[in-house]
């Protein structure tokens, strides 16, 4: 190479809008999930969420492979919080912003492996780390978000997932809320305060 000329550098990985997604690309997408719409939503839904405004969808892809490591799907949304009036004394709710993990998974050939290009932390963390990122620009520069919520299915290994990037489990006893539609009816609600 000579003085002056730069080697292309081309990154492992690329992060794209389900608009401007490959629909091949979704096809292939299999997170082996017990809660089988996760597959279709990717591929039948998304963008329709995304074109009504309802719902953002970004997929995370090997450049290497041209597959979807994993997706997530933003959505606006509130914790409701019943506090206490440090003047009064009285419970009030307190409602907080927040944004609903709505969607999050990874391919089941990329989950419980090392991320090569992430100091060998898992894929899964390196899809999450992600979905952060967006929390904090919309946090930054668009709306307040104090928390993040989402509604994990029941197995114990997702929610143990999420326990170890400090979401907790939205207690029984009225204290946090937060809406449930019915495709929720069965997941477990949790939160992260930002």
């Amino acid at each position: 190479m000579s003085c002056g000329q730069q080697k292309e550098m081309t990154l492992p990985f690329a992060q794209y809008y389900i608009t401007t997604t490959d629909p091949a690309l979704l096809g292939r997408f299999d997170c082996d999930s017990p809660k089988t719409t996760m597959n279709e939503f990717l591929r039948d839904e998304a963008r329709k969420y995304h074109d009504e405004g309802n719902a953002v969808t970004k997929v995370i892809v090997d450049n290497a492979n041209s597959d979807i490591i994993g997706y997530y799907t933003l959505k606006c949304s509130c914790l409701q919080m019943l506090v206490t009036n440090e003047f009064s004394g009285k419970q009030e709710i307190e409602v907080v912003p927040a944004v609903e993990l709505a969607r999050f998974a990874v391919d089941k050939r990329y989950q419980g492996q090392a991320c090569p290009y992430y100091q060998g932390r898992k894929y899964s963390e390196f899809v999450f780390d992600h979905v952060m990122d967006d929390v904090v620009n919309i946090r930054e520069l668009f709306a307040g978000v104090a928390a993040v919520i989402l509604f994990s299915v029941e197995e114990e290994r997702p929610r143990r997932f999420y326990r170890s990037l400090d979401f907790k489990e939205i207690p029984d006893d009225d204290t946090i809320s937060v809406y449930h539609s019915t495709e929720n009816d069965r997941c477990i609600a949790m939160y992260k305060l930002i």
